[in-house]
């Protein structure tokens, strides 16, 4: 940029490459003329003889996984799929979601993973030029409605015994069959439905060679945008060079990804992150990949201990209730956990507070782990991790006295600046906060069909994160939150995040989220969750009349509290803070509980509030 502020460090200074030694700053080595297929085929025939998917209790091996796909493919060839036709799948993560992601690869057609919350009116829109769709058959009442219409020629309906062998697979399936005995929402029995067993004879019928020419800048897949504020759905399309480019930095920055690293994946394909981090490296490092597809705060704990992976990612809600769980169960069961397996156990780092983290630190050095927490950026636009904490374990939580937890330096390969609302760089190290922008190797070549979106976030060299961030002089990123999570107050703009930060220190609460919610009549209403700490916890009438007062004193009004007492509550399909409740919502005035709920009008993401005098209720019973 010319207008680049010149006091300090700077985009152009790019400090934290002093961190990768081993690589300059211009020799990156990356791959071209190949598609993702093309190198995982390669990653295959190198590690061979290491074991690649664990599948509940089931060992898939690559030579066997590599059939599979080629199946796939053929198969949708057979069904007359061509180069750069639009497949959109609804399946959790699983084997067969990296398998169709593939053998897309490989035959030029564009694998669309549909976001698991996605409203019928948006999944009608995002799959308009589709005839042939894949779904997962548990999630069939999910999409029925758009998917059983005569303009798809074929919906292919996999299940979570595809991968399995005898006689576990024959088990689940006989379960399977009389759980849907009992479901309104079965999948019709029509030639147009398609299972995999049948599409494993289909795949026959062709028998032409299914790989298609490397084509340059052609779509590869489409992952999709968390969008946990926002009914808007925003399809990432990635090309097979950025996909290459963002695995390969990576690589370079000399992570944990080595042969026979074990990585358990439960986050959604749909998630870049997932394909990315959780399936597509460890694939090419010679790993082996654990699938469980049931997304679960409540099971993570459980998954954790059972499969006791070298390497997996997750959300901070998700190891803040890790941590919670560790102790609970101690406690009843008199035992210490050992926790001495994990190698590089990642955090999404976006709204974590510092002090979370230390504790979680403390928990997992105090059981055996040889690494504290890595924490992390995602950026869906650049195809999964943009920063990480550094894998040797130097980064100190525990000196950082800001609001928010680092979230590492960039991957090599990255460039990041944070820019003031007029475009102008901000100095490193100043404390300076702005937009973070980022030109990416891996950069996205839009988003599907939203040419005004894509022009909002990708402009010229530069991608717009919508993320308010802070970087010191050594490349460290802090990310507070989302810009547009602000409110005006006599002109000022004022964000949540830092409402949050503030009342949290004001109140000593253990973990706080205040949400907006646009109304119908043009204003926001604003709704608090929180968690008091387990050892200051007092009377939640109390707590919250202390907090109205302290919002009046701010001109604030705040419409409604939602109290947690383990975590904050969590999206199950995102791992994000649940930021989308129409109820359960209370408020107190004047003494009198109000039970505030809301209801969504028919624009997306505009509501209406109702607010119920609880007193006045029981006087009318």
């Amino acid at each position: 940029m010319e207008n680049t502020i010149k006091t300090g460090l700077s985009s152009i200074d790019k400090p934290w490459m002093k961190q990768y030694p081993h690589l300059s700053n211009t020799n990156f080595n990356f791959i071209t003329g190949k598609t993702v297929w093309d190198i995982v085929q390669e990653s295959f025939e190198k590690f061979n003889d290491v074991p690649y998917i664990e599948y509940f209790g089931n060992i898939i091996t690559r030579e066997t996984f590599e059939s599979y796909v080629e199946m796939w493919a053929r198969s949708l060839r057979a069904l007359g799929v061509q180069p750069g036709d639009y497949i959109p799948v609804y399946t959790p993560a699983t084997p067969e979601g990296l398998a169709i992601v593939l053998a897309g690869t490989a035959i030029g057609a564009i694998v669309y993973f549909q976001k698991l919350s996605i409203t019928t009116k948006a999944l009608e829109e995002e799959t308009k030029e589709a005839k042939i769709a894949i779904v997962f058959d548990k999630l069939w009442p999910n999409v029925k409605d758009v998917f059983s219409k005569d303009r798809f020629k074929n919906i292919i309906v996999t299940s979570a015994t595809d991968s399995m062998m005898f006689p576990l697979k024959q088990l689940l399936k006989l379960k399977d069959y009389i759980d849907n005995r009992k479901n309104e929402n079965k999948i019709p029995n029509t030639q147009k439905y398609i299972s995999v067993d049948k599409l494993k004879k289909i795949a026959n019928y062709y028998s032409g060679d299914y790989k298609v020419p490397f084509r340059p800048n052609s779509i590869a897949a489409i992952t999709t945008s968390s969008g946990t504020t926002s009914n808007v759905v925003k399809g990432i399309m990635d090309s097979n060079e950025g996909m290459i480019a963002a695995l390969t930095c990576a690589l370079n920055a000399g992570s944990a990804y080595t042969k026979g690293k074990r990585t358990l994946a439960v986050l959604p394909t749909t998630a870049s992150t997932s394909l990315n981090c959780l399936q597509l490296l460890p694939t090419i490092t010679g790993g082996t990949i654990i699938f469980d597809p049931r997304v679960d705060k409540d099971l993570w704990y459980s998954q954790l201990l059972k499969y006791k992976p070298d390497i997996t990612i997750s959300t901070g809600s998700l190891w803040e209730k890790f941590g919670q769980d560790i102790i609970k169960n101690e406690k009843e069961k008199g035992v210490k956990h050992d926790l001495s397996w994990g190698d590089c156990l990642i955090m999404g780092g976006s709204g974590v507070q510092p002090e979370i983290l230390n504790d979680l630190n403390q928990i997992l050095r105090d059981r055996g782990s040889k690494r504290d927490i890595c924490v992390g950026y995602g950026f869906s636009e650049v195809f999964g991790v943009l920063s990480v904490t550094k894998y040797n374990g130097n980064y100190k939580e525990s000196n950082n006295n800001k609001d928010v937890i680092g979230v590492g330096i960039p991957l090599p390969g990255y460039t990041v600046g944070i820019f003031d609302e007029d475009g102008n760089e901000l100095p490193y190290g100043t404390g300076a906060r702005g937009e973070l922008w980022i030109k990416a190797p891996s950069s996205m070549d839009g988003y599907y069909n939203k040419p005004l979106e894509t022009s909002k976030v990708l402009v010229g060299e530069w991608l717009h994160s919508g993320d308010l961030c802070e970087i010191d002089s050594d490349g460290n990123i802090y990310c507070y939150g989302r810009l547009k999570n602000n409110i005006k107050i006599n002109n000022n703009k004022i964000f949540l995040f830092d409402i949050a930060n503030q009342l949290k220190k004001e109140f000593d609460l253990y973990d706080i989220i205040v949400e907006k919610k646009l109304l119908d009549d043009n204003t926001n209403s604003l709704v608090i969750y929180f968690v008091q700490k387990e050892n200051k916890v007092i009377d939640t009438k109390e707590l919250i009349e202390k907090m109205n007062l302290y919002f009046a004193k701010r001109n604030l009004k705040i419409d409604g509290y939602k109290e947690s007492f383990d975590a904050l509550p969590i999206e199950p399909t995102t791992l994000k803070a649940k930021t989308r409740d129409l109820d359960g919502f209370i408020n107190y005035k004047d003494g009198i509980k109000h039970d505030i709920s809301y209801s969504l009008t028919e624009k997306d993401d505009v509501y209406t509030m109702n607010d119920i005098e609880t007193k006045c209720l029981v006087k009318k019973k």
